[in-house]
């Protein structure tokens, strides 16, 4: 096995690994926010995703330019890529 090949599995490892945390961390979200006992403000899945920090944009004080951006991105094929 060549050193590329080498990194190339071991990419595709940790992206797959972060994937199962991204799955699980929406999961535990979904179930807390819908509980009996749900907080007043609800929590992200990235708070239980190693690595991945909660990031809040308020997109009513964006421009419309920036706004569209932000969306495209959270639907792009990078995003949801298996590598």
């Amino acid at each position: 096995m060549t050193y590329a090949l080498f990194e190339a599995l071991v990419k595709r490892r940790e992206e797959e690994e972060r994937n199962q945390f991204v799955r699980s961390g929406m999961i535990i979200a979904a179930t807390i926010n819908s509980g009996f006992c749900r907080p007043d403000e609800p929590v992200e899945y990235t708070d239980f995703v190693p690595g991945m920090l909660s990031q809040k944009v308020d997109l009513n004080k964006l421009p419309p330019e920036e706004q569209a951006a932000k969306v495209m991105s959270m639907f792009s094929k990078r995003t949801y890529s298996k590598g």
